[in-house]
């Protein structure tokens, strides 16, 4: 789905209806599945990961499974993603794809100091676990216009995106294992939609780990 001024100001109880009027209207929708993507970006003009084929391996082994949304329809869309439980990918209106889920955790890839925050809104909203994680870029911030560098394509070093896995994947296996913390009631506990300085402490938090 893609990107609007009117998705980004619409309140948690608005995400959660319009998630429901989706899942109700497009036939083998399924958020009890425990499925893994990849949002890839390559086949778009923006933010394209340029080692993808570093990182494609890391995604192999945790049987994530590499979508392009853009050659999907919307029903296909919303089919597939209600299904997921884990995305991952470069920030853009491929992640917006969240909202079909529930109780999902996100990974987004970011170009260093580039902060967005229309997904985080989603998918804290939608009670998601949004995991903000900032790598490494390809290209010299003084010799790119400012104004385009969240747009330039970057690299993403393929340890540090396993290791976020494996921790992301072990909080989330623990998780599990402590029923009634997560789940619808999680969804109405995390509605609201958190400030700027929470989501300054989780980049700053994930940011230290690398």
């Amino acid at each position: 789905i893609g990107s609007s001024s009117r998705v980004i100001s619409m309140s948690p109880i608005e995400y959660r209806w319009l998630r429901e009027r989706f899942l109700e209207s497009v036939d083998g929708t399924d958020t009890s599945a425990n499925e893994r993507f990849y949002i890839s970006r390559q086949n778009v003009d923006r933010r394209q990961i340029t080692n993808f084929d570093e990182i494609k391996p890391v995604l192999n082994d945790f049987d994530i499974e590499v979508v392009r949304p853009e050659t999907m329809s919307i029903e296909e869309q919303v089919r597939k993603f209600s299904r997921g439980k884990l995305f991952v990918g470069p920030r853009g209106s491929g992640m917006h794809n969240t909202l079909f889920a529930r109780d999902a955790t996100v990974i987004q890839l970011y170009t260093p100091n580039t902060r967005h925050h229309t997904n985080y809104l989603i998918d804290t909203a939608l009670g998601h676990n949004h995991e903000v994680y900032i790598f490494g870029s390809d290209y010299d911030r003084k010799n790119t216009n400012a104004k385009y560098d969240r747009n330039m394509p970057f690299s993403v070093n393929p340890e540090l995106l396993r290791l976020k896995l494996e921790e992301v994947l072990s909080d989330t296996e623990r998780e599990e294992d402590a029923p009634g913390e997560r789940g619808p009631d999680a969804e109405q506990d995390r509605g609201g939609v958190e400030g700027d300085a929470d989501e300054d402490h989780r980049v700053q938090r994930l940011t230290r780990r690398r």
